[in-house]
């Protein structure tokens, strides 16, 4: 995932298939997108289930 955030280098990155993580894989997994995510431009939001963004 970090991979994907740094090569595509898009201006929002959303979990997608994250339902598989308990809350302390999700948090590492959020803390590394966030960071380096931010040196790229990216900035990295989590939704929780049944929530909704526009594209």
């Amino acid at each position: 995932m970090v991979d994907f955030v740094i090569g595509v280098r898009a201006p929002k990155a959303f979990p997608i298939h994250d339902a598989l993580l308990n809350d302390n894989g999700r948090g590492l997994v959020e803390g590394h997108v966030t960071r380096f995510g931010a040196k790229y431009g990216t900035e990295y939001r989590h939704l929780s289930s049944g929530d909704t963004v526009e594209v």
